[in-house]
């Protein structure tokens, strides 16, 4: 008579229930099992060599979950280490392509582009600061260092170009709330040359703590290694 395997949840007239999978158990007597000795014999093994393999998989998905929280711990841990270095080009793109845009529209007043440069303006404003604020938490770590006054240096050149910038957005809020947008004037013109002078001698400077000074860079600084 052909023998399968099914759900042990089959209650017997005796009230007895049996185990989750009954292993080659014959069916008769319209599905009541029999057990004999070979039977539960078999059942066993079956359900010994089932526990084991769940234990194992437990373990890799257990080792697996592991090296995934420490992998994605590393990755923030870097982000954050990195943050300034991730979001200084935003701003030094942005704001020399509004100085270069300011320039066109001022010498091109019919050309469409005022819109577009305030739209650079705070977007470009937004980053500086982000930036800006990065780059002190950067320089925490080497406060009692030597290097301290030579990243001072690069930071008041970056502060001085954020707040030129903040000044500029704020005065063409003003004036286009007023109706009148001084973006296509020269006199903002002249503002927006300055904040990029400014922008260029932080670049500078702080290209030189990198490719001079090695600050921030794995296996040069010593901070770095610890």
């Amino acid at each position: 008579m052909p023998t399968r395997d099914f759900p042990a949840q089959q209650r017997f007239p005796s009230g007895l229930i049996t185990p989750v999978y009954l292993a080659d158990s014959t069916l008769a007597f319209g599905g009541l099992a029999s057990l004999t000795p070979g039977n539960t014999h078999r059942l066993g093994t079956r359900l010994a060599r089932r526990s084991e393999g769940t234990c194992r998989e437990s373990e890799i998905y257990g080792t697996v979950d592991r090296r995934s929280e420490e992998a994605l711990e590393k990755l923030i841990d870097d982000t954050i280490e990195n943050l300034h270095s991730i979001l200084v080009h935003f701003p030094i793109a942005l704001l020399v392509l509004l100085a270069a845009l300011t320039a066109y529209v001022v010498f091109r007043p019919e050309s469409g582009m005022l819109q577009t440069t305030w739209l650079l303006l705070l977007v470009g404003t937004v980053g500086a600061v982000a930036a800006t604020v990065s780059g002190v938490v950067s320089h925490f770590p080497y406060e009692e260092t030597e290097l301290h006054e030579v990243i001072e240096t690069h930071q008041v050149w970056s502060v001085a170009v954020t707040a030129l910038f903040v000044g500029a957005t704020i005065w063409r809020y003003i004036s286009r709330r007023r109706g009148s947008d001084c973006g296509g004037s020269s006199p903002f013109l002249m503002v927006i040359a300055g904040g990029t002078v400014l922008l260029v001698m932080s670049g500078l400077t702080g290209g030189d703590l990198v490719f001079d000074y090695g600050i921030n860079v794995r296996g040069v600084n010593p901070l770095l290694d610890q």
